[in-house]
């Protein structure tokens, strides 16, 4: 948990409140005191007395305060519902007057929400008293809208003293974080045949890796298993290099998304959004047919390095790996997909059909067995698994969403 204080107070509630006339106060109880009108002097102590009491007392409220946040799930699609919970306890023996406040992404409804108070800033807020030593609890209802990558801002606490005259703030921070994939769509609404890919599918069965049938080394990333690495040429080349494994099945994907396409005209976001769709729903139908599938993306991802580059593969971690890396795309360009392919073609293992989602005509290299376009909007065309010819194709127009 992360805190982060701000020591000015938020409203002026009394004029004792200000610093010049607490001064003022405590020079007129001087003169009280000098002229011996003992009773006025008293009053005077005591107004001086309260309003540092409580002053005192909101600055100590905000300190030994713990927040214990969580979502479940963490990661869902749109239209899906996650369980936010926010706990607050005071590890101290003082009470604590708290007024709390969350703000929410725009993209995340608010189920059964009650209006927030007008004087707190946020999307949810929470008001009361927190005794020493114990907690207060609550929970609320997101719904996610849209595909996405959103991080909880941190929850604004004002601590408040029993007489309401002082108001200090601070920020707890859990850094908590929600992915949304993207909106899964049917095959036959992507009017893509199962036919259409080139590949032995006839028998489902549970499909791995061949740790005999390596085809090349590339850099090990964290998100590939430590069994893969090759300790060998890794010391060799004194950098961590991982063995690309041909798996066993005849069909393999390798999905490739031009970012770059999308960024020619001012409108074509809800055109990203629906390109991103269909990669998810064409990862999610090669993880339910056994067919390794693999990512590529040549744009930024939200709190990621680089573009997106996934070995074509197969795992129990692999599709929520592309679903996450799909949900961090951002429409941010970092260079031609061509020039993303380029070093990747050594790396595609033998015979991998190749779907480019965007509007990029490429050449289909040596050992990709197809390559399929998908133009968002066009007119679907019938793919012919018949003219691979040498292993090159020429351009196809693709499948519309």
């Amino acid at each position: 948990m992360m805190v982060n204080e701000a020591d000015n107070d938020t409203q002026i509630t009394s004029i004792f409140t200000l610093g010049l006339i607490r001064i003022m106060a405590l020079v007129l109880m001087v003169i009280l005191l000098r002229y011996n009108m003992q009773l006025p002097a008293a009053l005077t102590l005591f107004i001086l007395l309260v309003t540092e009491g409580s002053r005192w007392w909101s600055r100590a409220g905000r300190r030994n305060l713990q927040l214990e946040l969580s979502l479940n799930p963490v990661r869902l699609f749109p239209g899906e519902k996650t369980k936010l919970t926010v706990k607050i306890t005071n590890k101290k023996i003082l009470p604590v007057f708290l007024s709390c406040s969350q703000s929410i992404n725009q993209e995340l409804e608010i189920l059964g929400q009650e209006k927030a108070a007008r004087d707190l800033p946020g999307d949810i807020s929470w008001t009361g008293v927190l005794w020493g030593h114990s907690s207060f609890t609550t929970t609320r209802t997101l719904q996610a809208r849209k595909r996405g990558y959103y991080r909880l801002p941190p929850i604004l606490v004002y601590s408040r003293d029993a007489m309401g005259l002082y108001s200090h703030q601070v920020y707890l921070d859990s850094n908590n974080w929600l992915v949304v994939y993207p909106r899964l769509v049917p095959l036959p609404e992507l009017e893509l045949a199962p036919a259409n890919l080139i590949g032995d599918r006839s028998v489902r069965r549970q499909i791995l890796p061949d740790p005999i049938r390596v085809v090349g080394l590339r850099d090990y990333t964290p998100d590939m298993p430590a069994r893969l690495i090759n300790w060998q040429a890794s010391a060799h080349h004194d950098q961590l290099l991982a063995r690309i494994l041909e798996p066993s099945s005849e069909l393999m994907l390798c999905l490739a998304v031009d970012v770059e396409a999308f960024t020619r005209d001012a409108d074509q976001k809800e055109a990203f959004e629906a390109t991103l769709s269909l990669a998810a729903s064409l990862a999610c139908w090669a993880d339910s047919q056994g067919v390794p599938c693999g990512l590529l993306a040549n744009a930024s991802q939200v709190e990621a390095p680089g573009p997106v580059n996934i070995p074509v593969t197969r795992g129990p971690g692999q599709t929520p790996l592309i679903l996450e890396s799909l949900a961090r795309l951002e429409l941010n360009p970092l260079l031609p997909l061509p020039q993303l392919l380029k070093p990747e073609y050594t790396h595609l293992p033998w015979g991998t059909t190749l779907i480019v989602l965007g509007n990029t005509s490429i050449e289909a290299p040596p050992g990709v067995r197809q390559v399929i376009f998908y133009h968002y909007g066009d007119k679907p065309v019938p793919l012919d698994p018949d003219q691979t010819g040498d292993n090159r194709l020429p351009d196809r127009e693709g499948i519309g969403l």
